[in-house]
């Protein structure tokens, strides 16, 4: 045993003494890129700034200002297609991806050259370095550098391996497609099997930029480079990258215990609870958020400004370290013009840093501020709704007299159902026309009476508990659930249909259904049937995507896949008086995260465990404006 504690001892003794010599090479690398720092930091802020207020509200303000002009105004579900066919919209959509292509471009090669000129122990102006970047990006647009745009766009996102820019953000694939991939072992294993080589292949490029920056403004030539370059040294580059992510990652924690500090003292004050009950603020109150507000901008202003340099930094150092080791050439000659200082001195530069970092810090702040306000924190205190995705499929079959029962009674807010028509003109619950997924039979509901189709068995492919299940009509759909749940009815429209809305809007009429429900499609002529035959109709739009200007079409209720739903849609919406939903928000994670966002209600396959992350997240109006205030801490960019 004494023998096993000193080996274990000498391991561990070894393991602190490599974390020691590490952290000593990363403090005396960073030390070389030191003396340029004013400049890059005024580089960052300007480029913060012009991504702030310029490039990316004039991207949005592009793509709305074409939509409207192809009197589109908006794209979701049902004229994706239309859109999509347009070759100006087409144009427009692409030259917006090359926008942002290019700008975080810009980024890249501005950082890697003043580290570059930094090592060389060149001085760095901040207009020649611009003028640098612009220039050299450019090359991103030859035809042979397509690659860098799927490197950008998806790869480093979608793995989130943190070499994104200040403005492209981590994304995933929308829940919907994930619980198909899910489902489907054989997708799943190909699913992760692609992740784990896009993620290997991201770290054999990780000086794909210093290459494209230096040396080979083309991706075959920079990547091959980079490949080899890295060869042998693969594992060790990836965990110093990965303690440059975690130092970052450390900052970003101990700031967020700083916030809880702030909340704490939030907590001792009456601030908040005079928002609920709609009260002013007295002066001191303003003056503290004020002050609360201003500080948390400094925090997440100087992340934003720091995390990639300070990442490229040490990539910068192992990708030297890297060509000494191998002999490999780096051009050594001067990257930027040498200008004198002039009027451009040391403590002129620091006054424009202290300038734009106050510009972006005032952006922050005014954002904050925004939130304590009685409107903003009746919006923020409403409760989130749960709706059953096809009743309960987490413990019944879909669209079943057993699921919407489940539903019912575990307290879900709503149930979400799907119609169809048979051949003989009933109208049926059930999302697939096809019933073989469901029943095992190759029949079609459109081409079937609804006799035929009472004989199969609607429950035995979920479980031999459910056997016996029939579909169910709408209108006992309607009958079980009035009253005791409120139901989204989803119109689904076939080109076989004979008069689908008008028996829909004739039983939402004899049901008396006002109080009780609405009705939804993802074709939005649909529900333009149902408000001409009835305007007392709620109506909810079905979509996942939403482009343009989606709040201004004349419906009730928004509900749009997870992927979609920002901080934004969610005020247009608000402020036009109408509902935002989510769907399919099965994951915990996001379910936490659309409800802290103040959506109106989550559309889940487990309701059971949105009504629980509902009352974690939300017990009551003070604890769900709090929540929502951290989160915009958080998440503020």
């Amino acid at each position: 045993m004494k023998k096993i504690l000193a080996q274990i001892k000498e391991k561990l003794g070894d393991l602190k003494a490599k974390l020691k010599k590490t952290w000593q090479w990363i403090v005396d690398e960073c030390k070389k890129f030191k003396m340029n720092i004013i400049p890059l930091l005024i580089y960052e802020c300007l480029y913060f700034c012009v991504g702030t207020f310029g490039v990316y509200p004039g991207t949005r303000m592009l793509i709305n200002g074409t939509l409207s002009l192809l009197h589109l105004n908006f794209v979701e579900g049902s004229n994706l297609a239309a859109a999509v066919k347009n070759p100006i919209f087409d144009v427009v959509a692409l030259g917006a991806i090359i926008v942002l292509v290019y700008y975080t471009m810009v980024e890249y090669v501005a950082i890697i050259t003043c580290f570059n000129e930094s090592r060389n122990q060149r001085k760095v102006y901040t207009w020649p370095l611009i003028k640098y970047s612009l220039r050299r990006a450019l090359a991103v647009f030859k035809p042979k550098n397509f690659q860098f745009v799927l490197l950008i766009i998806l790869a480093f996102p979608l793995t989130d391996v943190g070499l994104t820019s200040n403005f492209m953000k981590e994304w995933s694939l929308p829940e919907f497609i994930m619980s198909y991939i899910k489902d489907n072992p054989l997708l799943f294993a190909g699913f992760i099997a692609t992740i784990l080589l896009l993620i290997f292949k991201v770290f054999q490029f990780l000086f794909i930029f210093h290459y494209y920056t230096l040396d080979q403004p083309e991706f075959k030539s920079a990547a091959g480079k980079s490949k080899e370059l890295i060869k042998g040294r693969l594992f060790s580059t990836a965990g110093l990258y990965m303690t440059a992510d975690m130092i970052i990652a450390f900052v970003s924690f101990v700031s967020m215990l700083l916030l809880m500090g702030f909340l704490t003292l939030i907590n001792n004050t009456n601030i908040i609870e005079n928002l609920v009950a709609g009260a002013n603020l007295e002066m001191h109150s303003i003056v503290f958020l004020g002050g609360l507000s201003g500080i948390v901008s400094v925090i997440s202003t100087i992340i934003s400004i720091v995390n990639l340099p300070f990442i490229l930094m040490i990539l910068s150092a192992c990708f030297y370290h890297a060509c000494d080791e191998k002999g490999c050439p780096i051009p050594t000659d001067p990257r930027l013009t040498i200008k004198p200082e002039r009027f451009w001195t040391r403590n002129r530069q620091i006054v424009a840093l202290c300038l734009m970092f106050v510009a972006v810090l005032s952006f922050k702040t005014f954002s904050i501020l925004n939130l304590y306000n009685e409107n903003a924190a009746g919006n923020m205190a409403h409760k989130t709704l749960v709706a059953g995705h096809r009743g309960d499929t987490h413990d019944a079959p879909e669209n079943s007299k057993a699921g919407l029962l489940k539903a019912i009674a575990i307290g879900a807010d709503y149930v979400e159902i799907d119609v169809a028509e048979t051949k003989d003109g009933v109208l049926v619950v059930s999302h697939d026309n096809n019933l073989k997924r469901l029943t095992g039979e190759d029949v079609n509901i459109w081409n079937s009476n609804y006799a035929d189709l009472q004989k199969l068995d609607y429950g035995s492919s979920y479980s031999p508990d459910f056997a016996g299940e029939r579909i169910m009509t709408l209108d006992e759909a309607m009958t079980l659930c009035k009253d005791k749940i409120k139901m989204s009815i989803e119109l689904k429209p076939t080109k076989h249909d004979h008069d689908l809305v008008e028996k829909a809007v004739r039983l939402f009429e004899k049901n008396n259904f006002y109080q009780n429900g609405f009705f939804a499609s993802l074709n939005y002529p649909t529900l333009e049937k149902v408000k001409k035959m009835n305007p007392r109709i709620k109506t909810c739009l079905n979509t996942f995507v939403a482009l343009g200007n989606l709040q201004l079409l004349p419906v009730d209720i928004y509900s749009v896949e997870a992927s979609f739903v920002t901080k934004n849609l969610l005020k247009q919406v608000h402020n036009r008086g109408k509902e935002l939903w989510v769907w399919t928000v099965n994951r915990e994670d996001l379910m936490d995260d659309m409800i802290a966002l103040g959506v109106d209600a989550i559309v889940t396959d487990n309701p059971a465990g949105g009504l629980a992350a509902v009352q974690e997240n939300a017990p009551d109006r003070i604890d769900q404006i709090k929540e929502a205030i951290t989160q915009t801490f958080i998440n503020l960019q």
